[in-house]
């Protein structure tokens, strides 16, 4: 009849006007699946309990704070803070530039505090201490 032909073409419709609404639930859905894989992964290689697995509620674009290279560059800046402010003392005439160096240093500390801070909001004070 006439009319079932109007309503399968509306259901049609309807339903390519869903799918395209949908589409980003699906993507996100996809993205949140692939996080869970990774901190399962993540907690097999460190050995965490199920509950010390916590996922950053700050923007997913900010995930390299919580990366290897980060945390390794973290690591080399502190290391080469001690190594100048060992050197400091014995270097006289270099004290300006002892200075500046340290003001570098503390801007860098300021930028890591605050990328981790927008990563992990207050679970960064009141979340496992991995993560600080």
């Amino acid at each position: 009849s006439e009319r079932e032909a109007e309503l399968i073409k509306e259901i049609n419709l309807f339903d390519r006007i869903a799918a395209t609404k949908r589409k980003p639930f699906d993507l996100e859905l996809e993205r949140v699946k692939e996080l869970k894989q990774q901190a399962l992964l993540a907690q097999q290689n460190m050995g965490l309990d199920a509950d010390e697995i916590i996922e950053a509620p700050g923007p997913a674009y900010m995930d390299w704070v919580d990366t290897t290279w980060f945390a390794a560059l973290c690591n080399f800046m502190v290391a080469s803070n001690l190594i100048a402010m060992a050197i400091a003392p014995t270097q006289s005439e270099y004290q300006f530039w002892f200075r500046l160096v340290d003001q570098i240093f503390l801007v860098w500390y300021v930028f890591e505090l605050g990328a981790k801070y927008w990563y992990w909001r207050m679970t960064l004070f009141l979340g496992p201490i991995r993560i600080v």
